[in-house]
């Protein structure tokens, strides 16, 4: 039970790896591979490998800065700082540095909205176009028996469109909200519209929570930011929080500098978001867990929440796909656990707490951080703490290792794929690791049987082999064994392999055209009669990552027929296998093709 094991007499503030005590956790963007930051492992850390876990994380994947608070028996009883509030300076992180929150402010939203439900301003079955004035959701084939209401809004099924925004550049201009639900110029998104029947499935839709903050405008005729600081922020305890777009000149001098996965850093520091319902929210890890506590406090009837307690229950009940509203749920009693993760451009963030037990964990990042840190992190203190029913990490010095023959681990060695994302498998020393695309490689400790656990990752991969004896698929797999994805072996692993002739110097020929035009120095994609129709669409705009590529040496081909691979909207049947050089390295290039001999994907990778 949680309580159990670790115990924190002291308050504890812990800024880059000092501690004070006082007596009181490029990438193409269409190619997420998600299960990195959703799996974690099984196990328990001391509580002093969160410090050694965080460090390690920071130089390994280029994060410049995290800021963690950790809540225990109902108290916030850790607040931990890491790195620099700007990549490139020497200004730590501290505890009130500022961070975007991302979508987790749909979270904090919710509880404003609900706010309003229990004064009887707004309704959770209504039609929103009831009472939205300055603008409407359109009536279309969708809508004709069933509505938007608020309710289905704040549990992503009113059917609604746009995912989420990509905020703008301090410099750029900026739309209202009204051209933003529109989708009319400046605004950088579609129009916001319903696209299924309301009611009928789960679609997230940070459109559908911008629908909601003109609904809140509307109804209290009062601005948003002003509207969340009094109704929500002030009184949950989130002094350090803020709706405004942009911050004031105060409170901007102490926000971190958001970095892409490339180590590039935003342009102007950060972006701003007029969605500010959906990714507008700028706040602490503090403040955080100073949110989750009140949640905590009203889910329980007790003093301190912001909301009545059948108020917090409704909120923490599962409408569809895991959400609630305003945060995902999932366990039940005592597991019971609410979260939400957010993304805005240069920053990452992740929050989870129980809804009974008084436990739970913010962890906020300058970085927007492909492999899943924040998500780890959290793990590392579900074992600290002992969370029930929680996803826990195991510290990888702790993990034993079986021996496996070097032939074996050869045999297993090679490029493989998961949906759209190459993953190479190299041969360690007495191990293998695995790379996600151009990521940092991850170390899979074998375990018997063709087993091997990835302890940064918090998975399981199991591999299968052919009468030769050759790796065929690898299959992802949970902790506890659940089969998550397999993923064909497209072929093994290229260094020291020779060049040949290309038995059909047309595919050479079609490939040195596609890397120049990727590059702009050729003729449109749409003239490429050797593209399937999916890779034309999707490469229109060219590809950065092919930027001085060489021209292409054949290796070989391998038959893929069977593994019902897919890229672009085409079968693949066989991967062309090619050596290039680029920036003075050596790279190999995979070109997928159909059976029709069209390319419908290309990948770079290295051994």
């Amino acid at each position: 039970m949680v309580g159990v094991g670790v115990q924190h007499p002291v308050f504890e503030i812990q800024c880059n790896g000092s501690c004070i005590r006082y007596r009181i956790p490029k990438m193409r963007h269409r190619r997420y591979w998600f299960l990195l930051a959703l799996l974690a492992a099984g196990g328990v850390a001391r509580a002093d490998d969160l410090d050694t876990y965080v460090k390690a994380q920071m130089k390994k994947h280029g994060v410049p800065g995290i800021s963690i608070a950790i809540i225990h028996s109902g108290k916030i009883v850790s607040t931990r700082c890491y790195g620099v509030l700007e990549a490139g300076t020497n200004k730590s992180v501290t505890p009130t540095t500022l961070f975007q929150a991302g979508s987790i402010s749909k979270s904090v939203a919710a509880v404003g909205a609900m706010r309003l439900v229990e004064q009887g301003k707004l309704t959770l079955d209504e039609d929103v176009n009831v009472k939205l004035k300055s603008w409407k959701v359109s009536e279309n084939e969708f809508t004709k028996t069933e509505k938007v209401t608020l309710k289905r809004i704040l549990s992503h099924t009113a059917g609604m469109t746009v995912h989420g925004f990509p905020g703008y550049a301090v410099d750029a201009p900026k739309p209202d909200l009204i051209k933003i639900l529109d989708g009319s110029k400046p605004a950088n998104t579609p129009s916001i519209v319903v696209e299924k029947t309301p009611g009928t499935v789960w679609n997230y839709s940070g459109g559908g929570y911008t629908v909601m903050q003109q609904l809140v405008l509307d109804v209290t005729k009062t601005p948003y930011a002003d509207f969340m600081k009094k109704t929500v922020l002030d009184p949950a305890g989130m002094t350090d929080s803020s709706y405004e777009q942009p911050q004031p000149s105060d409170r901007a001098a102490r926000t971190a500098c958001g970095t892409y996965q490339n180590g590039t850093k935003v342009k102007g520091r950060w972006h701003l978001y007029p969605e500010m319902a959906a990714a507008g929210l700028w706040t602490t890890p503090t403040d955080l867990a100073h949110f989750m506590l009140s949640v905590q406090h009203s889910y329980a009837g007790q003093p301190g929440g912001v909301l009545a307690k059948d108020t917090a229950l409704q909120m923490l009940t599962e409408v569809k796909g895991g959400d609630g509203l305003g945060a995902f749920v999932e366990g039940k009693g005592s597991e019971l656990r609410f979260s939400h993760s957010g993304r805005d451009e240069g920053f990452d963030a992740i929050y989870q707490g129980y809804a009974s037990i008084g436990e739970g964990a913010a962890v906020m990042l300058n970085a927007n951080e492909d492999s899943g840190v924040a998500n780890r992190i959290l793990k590392v203190i579900a074992g600290m703490y002992d969370w029930p029913g929680a996803e826990r990490l195991t510290a990888p010095n702790k993990i034993a290792m079986v021996q496996v023959a070097a032939s074996r681990l050869a045999a297993t060695a090679g490029y493989y794929s998961q949906g759209e994302q190459l993953i190479t498998v190299a041969q360690g020393a007495g191990k293998l690791a695995l790379k996600v695309g151009s990521m940092a490689m991850d170390d899979m400790l074998p375990q018997g049987n063709d087993t091997y656990l990835l302890p940064d990752q918090g998975f399981k991969a199991q591999f299968a082999f052919d009468s030769a004896g050759v790796a065929v698929d690898c299959k992802l797999l949970s902790m506890g064994g659940k089969l998550l994805v397999t993923m064909p072996r497209l072929s093994g692993l290229l260094r020291g392999v020779r060049a040949t002739t290309d038995p059909d110097p047309n595919l050479t020929k079609s490939v040195a055209d596609l890397l120049l035009t990727l590059k702009g120095d050729s003729k449109p994609l749409a003239q490429a009669g050797y593209l399937a129709p999916g890779a034309q669409r999707d490469f229109a705009n060219g590809l950065d990552e092919f930027k001085d590529v060489s021209a292409p040496e054949f290796i070989h081909i391998d038959e893929l027929t069977g593994h019902k691979l897919n890229r672009h909207g085409g079968q693949v049947a066989k991967v062309a296998d090619f050596r290039v050089r680029q920036a003075g390295r050596q790279r190999f290039l995979l070109v997928y093709l159909t059976a029709n001999g069209l390319i419908t994907d290309v990948d770079l990778a290295d051994d």
